[in-house]
């Protein structure tokens, strides 16, 4: 069981695996799957890397981490939308799937 471990704690995330929020209590209330991966440039930081998660079980009553500073990078004003779509006339901000997150130590893998 030792090595296992090992590997668990040594694997990156990857786009396909079932993640879930270690802290706040949050370990056995939250799954979620990486939909997307990306890394960029924050100014001062250096490469940044952030996960797209899409949620399929959150606590009503709980916490979910922030949310990445790669929306502002991008020039997204709100985390739950996109800023336009031709297809609407009225309302242009469109519910987006999944939210972007930044790859750290609190979002640990699910699946193995």
């Amino acid at each position: 069981m030792e090595p296992l471990q090992k590997i668990k704690d040594n694997r990156q995330i990857q786009v396909g695996d079932l993640v879930r929020y270690n802290a706040a209590g949050m370990r056995m209330k939250t799954l979620g799957i990486v939909l997307d991966e990306v890394t960029w440039v924050r100014i001062g930081y250096g490469h940044r890397r952030a996960l797209l998660i899409e949620w399929v079980v959150q606590p009503s009553d709980g916490y979910l981490p922030r949310v990445a500073d790669y929306y502002y990078h991008k020039g997204i004003p709100e985390p739950l939308t996109t800023t336009k779509d031709p297809r609407y006339l009225g309302d242009s901000r469109i519910p987006v799937r999944g939210i972007w997150y930044e790859d750290q130590p609190w979002i640990e893998l699910a699946n193995l």
